[in-house]
């Protein structure tokens, strides 16, 4: 049941390390959680569809967490995935290097899985960077939340105190 046999391994465009140890191309193991996540969506449902549960969260519609699975030992993984940057490099190697195993239509798959790769890359980076400015944001909004509730405590404790004042001033 592995993902990866011996000739995908060495033409991988855009190898990846999950948290079971195992290097994956990146297209084959997103797609792997992609199959878990829809098969996991689909047991919750039938599940629902089934007999009456007294189980709380199941009766108010809540979905219990989905687990992601490393395909080769099926230990619990995150969907977390590292760039195996030595493997990468070897592979660039082996292709640049004409590999007697490796036809002219291996190498051009090889090109435009590749070239893929750069462009999943480059809008990868893009969504991570408009993560990080809303993030950013929020915590602006944060700190502006904060300041007026500090001045609004402010005032309210001034106002208090000028109100006792007052008083005592009446007494």
């Amino acid at each position: 049941r592995h993902i990866a046999n011996k000739k995908d391994f060495g033409a991988m465009a855009d190898p990846v390390v999950c948290d079971d140890g195992f290097t994956y191309d990146r297209p084959t193991i997103e797609q792997h959680f992609r199959s878990r996540i829809e098969q996991e969506e689909e047991r919750q449902r039938q599940e629902e569809g089934g007999e009456q549960s007294t189980d709380n969260a199941a009766c108010c519609g809540a979905r219990r967490e989905i687990r992601l699975t490393g395909p080769r030992t099926n230990e619990i993984v995150s969907d977390r995935l590292l760039p195996n940057r030595n493997l990468d490099q070897q592979i660039v190697e082996l292709i640049e290097g004409g590999h007697p195993d490796l036809t002219e239509e291996d190498i051009e798959d090889w090109k435009e899985r590749r070239e893929q790769k750069r462009e999943n890359d480059r809008i990868r980076r893009e969504e991570e960077q408009r993560a990080r400015e809303r993030q950013e944001e929020r915590a602006r909004e944060g700190e502006r939340y904060e300041h007026i509730r500090r001045e609004e405590a402010a005032e309210a404790a001034a106002r208090d105190t000028a109100s006792a004042t007052k008083r005592s001033y009446k007494e």
